[in-house]
């Protein structure tokens, strides 16, 4: 599905952007059930969906549906009253969270979402080693990004390595295996179910098959195995200062990186 940037400036065109979206979510086969709605009656719409919400699998719709009313409301002849009644709403849309009950939309953020295991640390079995420049990638990165933590791996034990290491205080959230989509051979993470805009999320992880839902948002980076004169992580760091400040889709911005040595990025 696709996910459509902001607008700030959108409110001379506020119902061609919204039949955009229309359109894109009836194309979808997990919001086709509303497609017999009438769409431009956004009230009802929102009804039905707050009302129905726990039988809708798609954090994305959430996205579109709180995206489209915050258009709405620089539409300059919006009636007073529905300027209240969106205004009720968009709190309804932003309080209901994605993954684990813990995780709120963020439409304005550029997020980093950053796997843990043989990509920031590696483990042994018995002690934790932290990737060179670990500390400082994070330090700088949290300034501009905001960081989510996603792990395939057991909560428990992310959390026994976690407390070993003071990394832990630039994370905004952590995600692990029970929010990961499981297949047969690997454990995928939907960055959709982030609440987050696609345009602005970028994952890094040691396995492509992790964010192959969305494999254009994706950085491969060198499995590390604690070799301590690796530096991709401050590499990493001048890359994605510009991707953050270019004001572009990260999509766009990742594939001009592809062929840049010791990274691994999208074709």
């Amino acid at each position: 599905m696709q996910v459509y940037q902001d607008h700030s400036d959108a409110s001379s065109n506020v119902d061609e952007i919204y039949q955009a979206k229309r359109r894109a979510l009836i194309a979808t086969p997990q919001t086709s059930v509303l497609s017999r709605f009438n769409y431009i009656n956004s009230h009802t719409i929102v009804c039905f969906y707050l009302s129905f919400s726990s039988h809708i699998d798609d954090s994305h719709l959430r996205i579109h549906l709180l995206e489209y009313f915050r258009l709405k409301l620089h539409q300059s002849n919006l009636a007073v009253y529905s300027k209240i009644i969106i205004n009720k709403i968009i709190p309804l849309l932003q309080t209901p969270n994605i993954v684990g009950n813990h995780i709120p939309i963020n439409l304005e953020a550029y997020t980093l979402v950053l796997d843990m295991d043989e990509t920031l640390i590696y483990y042994d079995g018995d002690k934790v080693y932290q990737r060179p420049f670990l500390l400082t990638f994070l330090k700088q990165m949290s300034r501009i990004y905001e960081l989510i933590l996603f792990t395939a791996g057991l909560e428990s034990y992310a959390h026994r390595i976690l407390n070993k290491l003071t990394m832990k205080q630039y994370f905004s959230y952590f995600l692990f295996r029970q929010h990961t989509n499981i297949y047969k051979d690997f454990y995928g993470k939907d960055l959709r179910k982030l609440g987050r805009l696609l345009s602005k999320t970028i994952i890094i992880d040691n396995t492509p098959e992790c964010f192959s839902l969305q494999p254009e948002n994706g950085i491969q980076i060198q499995t590390w195995k604690g070799d301590l004169s690796d530096a991709v992580l401050l590499t990493l760091i001048p890359i994605l200062k510009a991707i953050r400040f270019s004001n572009k889709d990260v999509r766009v911005k990742l594939r001009e990186y592809k062929n840049y040595p010791g990274l691994i990025f999208p074709k």
